[in-house]
């Protein structure tokens, strides 16, 4: 273990913190001459029973690719005082396998420890400009990070925002300039003027959350490379540019984003979502509504081929004090001829929670074209402790027997689960179980300290063995 990880597991019994979130949320830190610390200790453990729902018709049927790989690290931030609006920020992320295991699961078995943020910085009351390597929580370039290590981008991102800055705050505590990629309702909101914020970002390189070293890749351009060698791995990146509106009325509370992506030499991307929540009607009960499109099309030198994608959701539900209940639907039509017949290309996110069908392993931004419905449920019976069950039915005009990430196969599809061609109409499901307590509530002595478990079971795909994913985590913020 080097002595990075040794000093985040060290925080393991010298400074307090806050609680965790899927995205974790660092404590208060310290705060020496203006520079403040803080950051995360982890202990991550992932488990997968029929990987990808293996073996397939052409595999070993004795092979059952089970996979297991635990890990310690974490992650530390340093962000130093202002001077005339002028400040700087480094963050260091590691990861060290703690266990040898015969089948290692590849998402924890490497040894990684990068560089995620190293930027400078100019704030005013009206403006934020970032130079330099950072984090980006838009809806299709985002920190996506489901293992210890962030997906984190290199190059220039400027935002604005005015109005009533303080009537919809996504996070309690936040910066009028941050963006959530699931954008939510405020959960207490005050009546006032709108808030709008802006933004705008043009990245060159990025790091993926599985590399030490910041590359001008994506995630697509590796595996296109292999089936054609014509296309190049690196690519110039790319531009984004949002702007998002929330406001609370007596009459409920309205949001609205608007996000345009350039993803150079692959995809342009235009993505739309607009929201309403009523008052509170009989027993507090708060009813909502979401719609959510997105177009995309090829754009320079195509290397993903043609691509059409048009994706349309609504996510219908009601909140009442400590619990959140909802109805999910996603569509995506078939666009012939184009990459994975009206496939989404996504290089720089995935399964991000943006649309709504989104589950731990799947998502018809990888199964598409289709059609998914499902349903929901947020329920916290105290601030310590929430769970997140959702299951989710999904058809797949084209399906792949589990396996989403190669693109070997016709018109860009994945072919290693493949063994007479493309399945028609392929249905399959999932059900998710996420359970997360933090255990400073139940004891002082553990203030900090989170542990959560995320159990996700796939099945269908035309009878493959289920997929079964079990993510434990050990979080500890200071």
């Amino acid at each position: 273990m080097n002595r990075t990880a040794l000093f985040l597991v060290s925080g393991l019994i010298a400074t307090p913190a806050l609680a965790q979130d899927f995205v974790d949320e660092p404590g208060p830190g310290i705060v020496i001459d203006g520079v403040s610390v803080k950051g995360h200790a982890r202990v991550y453990d992932y488990r997968h029973w029929h990987s990808d729902n293996q073996p397939y018709p052409t595999q070993d049927p004795g092979d059952r690719h089970d996979t297991r790989g635990t890990a310690i690290g974490g992650d530390l931030i340093v962000e130093s005082g202002s001077w005339r609006g002028f400040s700087g920020g480094l963050s260091l992320y590691t990861q060290q396998a703690l266990v040898g295991y015969d089948n290692e699961n590849s998402s924890l078995a490497a040894h990684v420890t990068h560089l995620g943020e190293a930027h400078l910085r100019h704030q005013s009351s009206l403006s934020r400009i970032t130079v330099g390597r950072q984090l980006m929580d838009t809806p299709f370039a985002n920190g996506d990070m489901y293992t210890m290590l962030p997906r984190s981008f290199q190059g220039i991102s400027g935002a604005l925002a005015f109005g009533d800055s303080g009537a919809i705050q996504q996070k309690k505590n936040s910066s009028p300039f941050e963006f959530s990629v699931l954008a939510p309702f405020a959960d207490e909101p005050k009546q006032g003027g709108p808030e709008v914020k802006l933004y705008a970002a043009r990245m060159t390189r990025y790091e993926s959350r599985f590399d030490s070293d910041f590359s001008n890749e994506n995630r697509y351009s590796s595996g296109l490379h292999q089936v054609n060698p014509q296309v190049p791995l690196a690519t110039p990146g790319l531009f984004t540019a949002g702007i998002q509106y929330a406001q609370s009325l007596a009459a409920g509370e309205l949001m609205a984003r608007f996000w345009v992506y350039n993803f150079f030499d692959y995809a342009n991307l235009q993505f739309v979502e607009a929201g309403y929540q009523a008052p509170a009607i009989t027993g507090g009960v708060k009813p909502y509504v979401r719609l959510q499109y997105l177009h995309e099309s090829d754009t320079g030198a195509g290397y993903a081929g043609k691509v059409h994608a048009t994706y349309a959701g609504i996510k219908a539900g009601v909140k009442y004090k400590n619990a959140d209940v909802a109805v999910v639907f996603e569509h995506a039509p078939r666009h012939v001829g184009t990459f994975r017949n009206g496939g989404l290309v996504h290089p720089y996110s995935d399964l991000s929670g943006v649309l709504y069908d989104d589950t731990l392993v799947t998502g018809l931004e990888d199964l598409g074209p289709g059609r998914a419905i499902g349903v929901q449920l947020d329920y916290s019976p105290s601030k310590s402790f929430t769970i997140t069950t959702k299951y989710v039915h999904y058809v797949a005009d084209y399906g792949t027997n589990g396996e989403l990430y190669g693109y070997d196969g016709p018109a860009f599809f994945a072919g290693k689960g493949l063994d007479s061609g493309l399945v028609p109409g392929q249905s399959s499901h999932e059900w998710d179980l996420t359970a997360t307590c933090h255990l400073g509530a139940v004891a002082s002595a553990l203030k900090g300290l989170t542990v959560s478990d995320d159990v996700g079971l796939r099945s269908g795909v035309g009878g493959r063995n289920t997929y079964a994913v079990n993510r434990v985590r050990l979080v500890y913020s200071y």
